[in-house]
């Protein structure tokens, strides 16, 4: 049996590395296969394996045939404003501006224009300048502008569309002003008035939206700063509600109402029935109290994924308890696993799927491996020794994945885990869950417990600040150091919970950590690279050579908060182990391409700015003659023309912003790049006549003027440059409909490869130089290697 859930388990992996999701004739093709299997004792194993990965192909082709079930033309509704009516499943974050709210939910579609749908689906919705607040269980009928799933595709940051994919959001939007935006039913749910009266009574205190997430599941609350304290602890764990929680609350209540049942006379059984079902019935009944509790209080977190298999996993545990039946823990965690992918498929493109397993897993093996070493002399030296070796031996086993996700290592994790856990885990917790339960009973009681939670959860709190302000408290890591670290820290679990050969295990660690120093060396001098981040309608690109980066343009930052910085460029600087930037490059001021800088000086260390509007206080302008050498690359600025007026003055105001965009041809000698901001033609056929006889235009790479707008790219600027490759940084189906039909007509006419960050995510162009010592061999000619984030880097069908 274990084996054929492991099978299974493998299948539904495996079928998430395809590209693309099959056509169902595959689902057919994998059951007949397994079908086949089972008809062999060799390879009924195999059959598992086929049957899981018919499943999640199954669940894949469901989720995009969607819109065919209900014979719907996805093309045709993204194009128009729709009426669909519907209710608001999830509880709306909700922000409130001025006398407005801004609202974010999931809604269920069951009438779109009037119709009724054979397929109800849902879609994630804002709402901006809403006039009314919102609460889950409303029926509404709202006008709304839809959109397929989409997200931003960069290395190292939020898969918005994985996310979408996984909670079967078919389609985001937004609602528009309309007279048509009306409620149809005011009932709200249970558990929607429920969090409305918790955030009542809660006090106005800055660590209240904590409480709220460790009550109801919801993070929307939680500051920057918050998160900041979490992640530098590596505490994150401890405020989503998930296995932890779950069983602490189960085991919690069952000891509670087991005593309560035995030795409380109010509850005692009398007669011969105590005598003879009384152990027996108050184990049962503790234990049916018990699930009851823990299923009380995944539904205050809204059956979110963690709390769904910490579920499945406590009821398998009981079942197992209570049928007398003998499994095994590796059994236990399988047959778990079949439950969860069975009635959540798409749980295992969650990193919180991974992360609790894994976790369960090396608690099970320190448990096995050490459980000799963990026992003293009495019970109460036995629970301290295995918290603080389970606590030791999950910081440092977590350190790679906590450096997958985060890119970094967090050192004071230990420390704030061994204090935080515990602490929380007896206080906050069960304290939270019970004022929860007690909000719709007695007010003042659920106050009290809640102000006593907070005063637990503020002495915590002191102490993970006083870790993360420590400097030695995280430290950011690459991709390279995450590799070694991993395989490293796997050579050392072998050798504590496999071999007993220690000083093999150090021997193995030790050529493996070489060999991936030698793969990862490089002649320095000779590679740089550029990446043209998705951005959306805007630009951000960076270049980077021998550990070092400049930033061309931030991407834009919204009224609303959200900004490119923190969406896109600072996780994948995290990502490649860049803490400062030597030069950020700003274009011109629009917003799409300068507006985070503020919040990028924040976050990084940035050396010099460089830029022509007084208002960013820049080191450095950006005016045309001006030069510089950066490791051995040569930056050229050929526009916008320096005022022949005082120092003090702006540049010459050419009639339009954009065009007094920052040009910059960047070489290093044999490749060479041209960034060109925002400008139109107008600039162009000046840089084409102020450099035909210099040939100062002709690149490798060129940047689609204006995002590829109808007002750039002219033919004359196109064959003066005469690129290889052209890169449009567009949004997603924007309105302004770029980069324009005509103008990819005309690059294409030209022979130059285009690649768009709309469709493809993010663009890495990989320059190689000729070596100096190996000029002439033919070998040693430069080259361009370009990759896709979709199509090369995360090519998968759930992500694209």
């Amino acid at each position: 049996m274990d084996r054929w859930l492991f099978s299974f388990f493998s299948g539904a992996i495996l079928s998430l590395f395809m590209p693309v999701v099959p056509v169902f004739f595959c689902v057919v093709l994998c059951i007949f296969c397994s079908v086949v299997c089972l008809m062999h004792k060799y390879t009924k194993i195999l059959s598992g394996m086929f049957i899981g990965a018919a499943w999640i192909i199954a669940c894949g082709t469901y989720y995009n045939n969607i819109w065919l079930e209900n014979n719907t033309d996805i093309s045709a509704v993204v194009q128009n404003p729709y009426l669909v009516s519907g209710t608001i499943q999830s509880i709306p974050a909700s922000t409130p501006i001025s006398n407005n709210y801004s609202h974010k939910f999931n809604f269920s579609v069951d009438k779109l224009d009037g119709q009724t749908l054979p397929k109800p689906f849902l879609v994630r919705l804002s709402w901006s300048k809403s006039l009314v607040q919102l609460n889950q269980g409303e029926r509404w009928d709202l006008y709304v502008k839809l959109k397929q799933p989409y997200g931003f595709a960069n290395e190292g940051g939020f898969s918005y569309q994985t996310w979408l994919r996984k909670n079967n959001l078919v389609a985001t939007g937004y609602v528009r002003k309309s007279e048509l935006n009306q409620k149809n039913r005011s009932t709200i749910s249970f558990r929607q008035s429920l969090y409305n009266q918790v955030v009542d009574l809660l006090p106005n205190e800055h660590l209240s939206p904590l409480l709220l997430a460790l009550s109801f599941g919801e993070r929307n609350q939680l500051t920057v700063e918050h998160w900041q304290v979490l992640q530098n602890t590596n505490t994150q764990h401890l405020i989503a509600i998930s296995g932890l929680h779950l069983g602490l609350i189960a085991a919690g209540s069952f000891w509670f109402f087991r005593v309560l049942l035995r030795y409380v006379p109010l509850f005692r059984f009398s007669g011969r029935i105590q005598e003879k079902y009384l152990v027996c019935n108050v184990r049962l009944i503790a234990v049916l109290l018990s699930c009851a509790c823990a299923l009380y209080y995944a539904f205050l977190a809204g059956f979110s994924l963690p709390t769904l298999r910490a579920l499945v996993m406590l009821y398998v545990f009981w079942f197992i308890r209570l049928a007398g039946v003998r499994w095994s823990s590796v059994r236990w965690v399988l047959v778990s696993l079949f439950i969860v992918i069975l009635v959540s498929p798409l749980s295992l493109i969650s990193a919180s799927f991974w992360l609790s397993f894994y976790a369960v897993s090396l608690i099970f093996l320190s448990v096995w491996r050490f459980k000799h070493t963990f026992k003293g002399g009495s019970q109460f030296i036995t629970w301290i020794r295995s918290l603080v070796g389970i606590q030791l031996i999950l910081s440092v086993l977590m350190l790679p994945i906590s450096m997958v996700f985060n890119y970094q290592v967090s050192i004071a994790s230990f420390l704030a885990n061994i204090v935080a856990v515990p602490v929380m885990s007896f206080t906050t917790i069960p304290l939270c869950l019970m004022a929860s339960i007690s909000a719709s009973v007695n007010e003042s009681l659920a106050n009290l417990l809640f102000n006593v939670g907070l005063f637990c959860l503020e002495a915590v709190w002191l102490w993970l600040e006083f870790l993360s302000n420590q400097t030695w408290a995280s430290y950011s890591v690459s991709w390279f150091v995450i590799a070694v670290s991993s395989v490293l820290l796997f050579c050392i679990a072998w050798g504590i919970f496999v071999s007993s050969n220690t000083k093999y295990v150090v021997l193995i660690s030790s050529v493996v950590a070489i060999c991936f120093s030698f793969i990862q060396y490089r002649d320095k001098n000779t590679t740089w690279k550029m990446t043209v981040f998705d951005v959306g309608q805007g630009l951000s690109l960076l270049i980077q050579k021998e550990g070092k980066a400049i930033l061309y343009d931030t991407g834009a930052n919204y009224p609303s908060g959200f900004n490119m910085v923190d969406a896109v460029v600072f996780p994948y600087l995290k990502h490649q182990g860049i803490t400062q930037l030597d030069m950020v490059i700003l274009s011109h001021s629009d917003n799409d391409h300068a507006g985070g800088l503020d919040r990028l000086k924040e976050l990084v260390t940035v050396n010099y700015v460089v830029a022509n509007d007084p208002k960013f206080k820049a080191e450095n302008t950006c005016f045309k003659g001006e030069e510089f050498i950066w490791l051995a690359l040569t930056f050229s600025v050929l526009s916008p023309i320096k005022s022949s007026q005082s120092m003090n003055d702006a540049f010459v105001n050419q009639g339009d912003d954009n065009d007094d965009s920052c040009v910059i041809a960047i070489s290093d000698g044999e490749n060479r790049v041209l960034l060109t901001g925002d400008i139109s033609k107008k600039i162009e056929a000046q840089l084409v006549k102020e450099n035909h006889y210099l040939n100062n235009l002709t690149s490798d790479v060129v940047l689609a003027p204006h995002h590829g707008s109808k007002t750039s790219s002219s033919e004359e600027f196109i064959k003066a440059v005469s690129p290889k490759y052209v890169v449009y940084s567009a949004g997603y189906k924007n309105r302004w409909n770029m980069p324009s039909q005509l103008v990819q007509q005309r690059y294409l006419q030209h022979q130059v490869k285009a690649f768009n960050t709309a469709t493809q995510g993010a663009i890495e162009f990989e320059f190689t130089v000729t070596n100096r010592e190996n000029i002439g061999n033919e070998n040693s000619a430069p080259t361009i290697e370009v990759k896709t984030f979709r199509e090369n880097k995360w090519p998968f069908w759930f992500a694209n």
